[in-house]
């Protein structure tokens, strides 16, 4: 049960007090560890056993982005509903849109009748931002075979959406409450989580996985960071930072190497990358940030890890559907190299042309998305129609 993303956008926190933050790119690095274990790790590569923990860093540095975005507009007394989530809907939809509607395309072509009905279903949750429902729901009550799930991928991004539903009316009726109140509210409530997390992951692991309540901690971490930074204003000094960096890295690799398939997962052990990426985070100043995470390929891999997450997996299932086997080592790599070619495109004339500022208001760009969204949708009945 070991599927993942984060769909966190290149607006990184920088404590500055600016609308717009200024770019980190020691955090693209992050989001390239990220990706490459999750990768690494769905096509089997020793070593990587724990890959799956890729999906924990995003939602750290998710919750850091995000949360530092939306308490700086709500300290300012500038937030809006209608910018936050067009902000969401450009950085989200267009890829996914542009991924769902390809992999439709060859369900078609290639699934039964069954199979492309299922498809239907998950192709439609994916949208809706329910995925993880999805998963979790057919986890507890039938024998998911995830590993045959073309989109299962996704059920990260419903973790996420769900996430951003409750974060900015939670922080506007705190700020409203008392500023200072924000930052122990979410610590409470993000200790919560985890103690949930670790109850659910003993005697229901697919809720513990899949639903938000066990994984809401993870990006809570992120916001505290973020919470943190705002008030202080500072970095640890490097000499400081530098042991700091280098343990936290050691964490976030221990998890990769060490932890598997019968790893209790989320819960407690879900702390050594959730603190490590953390700790990673605030130790910019770095040796480790500066001179690794910040180089220019291990931005490039940051930069394109959204469109990557997304496409890295459909292949891998669909190649299983059309061998009848599982793909040799030879075939993965392949299937790598060209999933990394067509995140690449996705990045370069899909995400970045839509991320881009326009002069329409929000209100009509929403309005274009929920369109496009329900043409989306439109297609996944047609494959249930067609099925």
């Amino acid at each position: 049960m070991r599927a993942s993303f984060g769909s966190a956008s290149r607006e990184i926190l920088a404590s500055d007090g600016e609308s717009r933050p200024r770019y980190r790119p020691d955090v693209d690095g992050l989001r390239a560890i990220a990706i490459l274990a999750v990768v690494l790790y769905h096509v089997h590569v020793p070593g990587f056993g724990g890959g799956f923990v890729g999906v924990d860093i995003f939602f750290v540095i998710s919750g850091f982005l995000i949360g530092g975005i939306v308490f700086r507009d709500v300290d300012a007394g500038r937030y809006s509903f209608a910018t936050f989530y067009t902000r969401r809907a450009k950085r989200i939809l267009p890829a996914l849109l542009g991924m769902t509607f390809v992999v439709s395309l060859l369900a078609i072509a290639m699934f039964d009748s069954d199979r492309l009905r299922a498809f239907a279903r998950s192709d439609a949750a994916a949208l809706l931002g329910s995925s993880n429902l999805l998963y979790w729901a057919q986890a507890h009550y039938v024998d998911l075979d995830w590993q045959l799930e073309p989109l299962v991928m996704t059920w990260s991004l419903g973790v996420e959406e769900q996430f951003y539903l409750f974060l900015p009316p939670t922080m506007l009726l705190l700020h409203r409450f008392s500023p200072r109140a924000v930052a122990p509210a979410i610590a409470v409530l993000t200790v919560l989580s985890l103690a949930l997390s670790v109850q659910l992951v003993k005697g229901q692991p697919s809720a513990a996985f899949y639903l938000l309540p066990g994984r809401a901690w993870e990006l809570g971490v992120g916001v505290l960071v973020a919470l943190w930074q705002e008030r202080r204003r500072s970095l640890p000094a490097r000499t400081l930072a530098e042991p700091i960096s280098l343990v936290a890295l050691a964490a976030i690799v221990s998890a990769i190497a060490l932890f598997d398939d019968d790893t209790k997962f989320p819960g407690a052990a879900a702390l050594l990358p959730v603190v490590g990426t953390a700790a990673l985070i605030v130790t910019a100043p770095s040796w480790l940030n500066r001179s690794i995470l910040a180089t220019r390929p291990m931005r490039f891999i940051g930069l394109v890890s959204y469109s990557w997450y997304l496409w890295h997996w459909p292949p891998i299932v669909l190649a299983r559907h059309a061998l009848g086997r599982e793909p040799r080592p030879v075939e993965y790599a392949l299937l790598v190299l060209g999933s990394f070619a067509v995140a690449c495109a996705s990045w370069r004339f899909i995400e970045t042309p839509f991320r881009r500022r326009t002069t329409l208001p929000n209100v009509e760009l929403l309005k274009r998305y929920g369109i496009a969204l329900l043409a989306s949708l439109g297609v996944a009945g047609a494959c249930f129609a067609v099925a």
